[in-house]
């Protein structure tokens, strides 16, 4: 959780609407490059998906605050019917947000991000490395990181890159009247829709308020297919792909 979330209310006879003021977590810039998420929620504000921003400062910004928004549980996030409307937003994330020049040419942003924090791995004492990381030797699991980035790209069916949000844990996904609507898109760029499909699949698993790692197995039920079904339906997208809101990070 990189963010800090504060909702703005005013004190007046007037219907003001709130503001949602995001403070930015520490520690995180050399793997979130702010500038590109700012001009990423902005071409998705001109697509109606994603909060509309209001101003900026150096660590933080604010935007709209969706009034009525619910922040999705760990169990609501594995029910079939929200399963469905998840997916539907993330083909309409994949399929209908163009990407810039620039991000077809830089590629993966989730190889890209992984460079970025190897890079300052690298900076870390061996001694505390050990501590954190818990690996006696990290080089190997250098090896294997790129191990597996090959066995990707040579068994990828599909590695056409399109915009992906990549972080949609159920902290991140709001129930708006019944729809669902993605917030935060800091760690959005351009990806394989598998690299997306498969973290979220990740996130699903997770329970981010407990003190200790807790994993779930995603196990292939009628869940998982559901969402694949709902997936490959072509249809248009209907709007309300995101909006600012409670929760997050």
């Amino acid at each position: 959780m990189t963010n800090a979330i504060y909702q703005l209310t005013y004190d007046s006879v007037d219907k003001l609407p709130s503001l949602l003021l995001r403070i930015y977590g520490p520690n995180v810039d050399s793997i979130i490059d702010r500038d590109y998420e700012l001009q990423v929620l902005a071409r998705l504000s001109n697509l109606k998906i994603g909060p509309k921003l209001f101003g900026c400062f150096n660590n933080g910004r604010f935007e709209e605050f969706l009034e009525d928004s619910i922040t999705l549980t760990k169990e609501e996030v594995r029910k079939d019917e929200v399963s469905v409307k998840v997916s539907k937003r993330m083909r309409e994330l994949h399929f209908f947000v163009p990407l810039t020049k620039d991000e077809k040419r830089e590629g993966s942003i989730t190889w890209k991000r992984v460079k970025n924090w190897l890079d300052n791995v690298h900076t870390i004492d061996e001694k505390t490395l050990k501590y954190v990381t818990q690996f006696d030797d990290f080089k190997t699991f250098e090896k294997h990181i790129e191990k597996y980035k090959q066995y990707l790209e040579d068994n990828m069916v599909n590695s056409k890159l399109s915009f992906t949000h990549c972080d949609t844990q159920y902290g991140n996904l709001l129930n708006v009247h019944g729809e669902i609507v993605v917030i935060d898109f800091e760690y959005s760029g351009p990806n394989p829709p598998a690299v997306d499909i498969a973290n979220h699949f990740s996130e699903w698993m997770h329970d981010y308020h407990l003190s200790l790692i807790h994993i779930r197995r995603c196990r292939r039920n009628r869940r998982c297919r559901s969402r694949w079904k709902t997936y490959h339906k072509k249809k248009k997208p209907g709007g309300g792909g995101g909006g600012g809101g409670r929760g997050g990070g």
